[in-house]
């Protein structure tokens, strides 16, 4: 798994690259009760909203994202 080797067969197959949007800092700012009573709308672009809420109940860092994604090289 340290260093994988893929052969060649003569596809275009690789391993993906490396994924840079996974986080490596895991820390919950602490409680703060203004940004824990309800969703605040942060912006809005055209086909999506951005809300935020803190959540002081559970305290893990999450985040919930909904795409639909159309591609035409399928």
């Amino acid at each position: 798994m340290a260093n994988p080797v893929v052969k060649d067969n003569g596809k275009k197959l690789d391993l993906p690259p490396p994924n840079n949007l996974i986080p490596s800092n895991f820390d919950v700012l602490p409680p703060c009760p203004e940004h824990s009573k309800q969703p605040v709308f942060a912006k809005q672009w055209e086909n999506c909203d951005l809300w935020f809420k803190k959540d002081d109940k559970f305290l893990k860092p999450k985040g919930n994202i909904s795409t639909r994604i159309y591609t035409t090289d399928l």
